[in-house]
C-alpha cells in the first residue's frame, strides 16, 4: 500500500507515510492480526467463524496482504469445505474466489435439501400440480 504504484485517496501523511483509513470493525481487524500473530491466540479464544473469515479476506485484500489470503484460502478449502459447503459457496462468492466457489458448489450436491439454512423457509411437502 506505500509503495509508489499504489494510489492513496488520502493526502494526509505522518513522517512522510500517507494515513490509511481503516474503515473494518475492531474484530475484523483482531481477526486479521490473529492470522499475522497466531502465537497470541489463548487458549480460551473462539474458532472464527465463515462470516469472520470473508470479513477478513475481503480486508486481506483490501490491504494488499496476499499472504493472509492465501491463509484464509487454506482454511476455507480445509475441512470447511465439505462441512459447511453452502456456506462457503456463499463467502467464496462474495469475496470473489470464483474457484474456490465452484468447488464448494459442487460439495452442496452431497448435502440434502433439508440440511440447508434455507430449507426451512420452505414447506416440507411440495404442492402437486394437477
Amino acid at each position: 500500500m506505500f509503495s509508489s504504484n499504489h494510489t492513496c485517496a488520502s493526502k494526509e501523511t505522518r513522517n512522510a507515510l500517507p494515513i490509511i483509513s481503516v474503515t473494518e470493525g475492531s474484530e475484523t481487524l483482531h481477526c486479521l492480526l490473529l492470522f499475522i500473530y497466531p502465537s497470541y491466540i489463548p487458549a480460551s479464544e473462539p474458532v472464527l467463524l465463515i462470516g469472520d473469515l470473508c470479513r477478513v479476506a475481503k480486508a486481506a485484500q483490501k490491504y494488499c496482504m496476499d499472504c493472509i489470503k492465501d491463509k484464509v484460502k487454506m482454511v476455507f478449502t480445509s475441512d470447511l469445505l465439505e462441512e459447511h459447503a453452502f456456506r462457503v459457496y456463499v463467502s467464496a462468492l462474495n469475496v470473489g474466489w470464483t474457484d474456490i466457489a465452484a468447488t464448494a458448489a459442487l460439495n452442496t450436491i452431497k448435502t440434502p435439501l433439508s440440511d440447508l439454512p434455507f430449507s426451512t423457509l420452505f414447506p416440507a411437502s411440495t404442492p402437486t400440480i394437477t
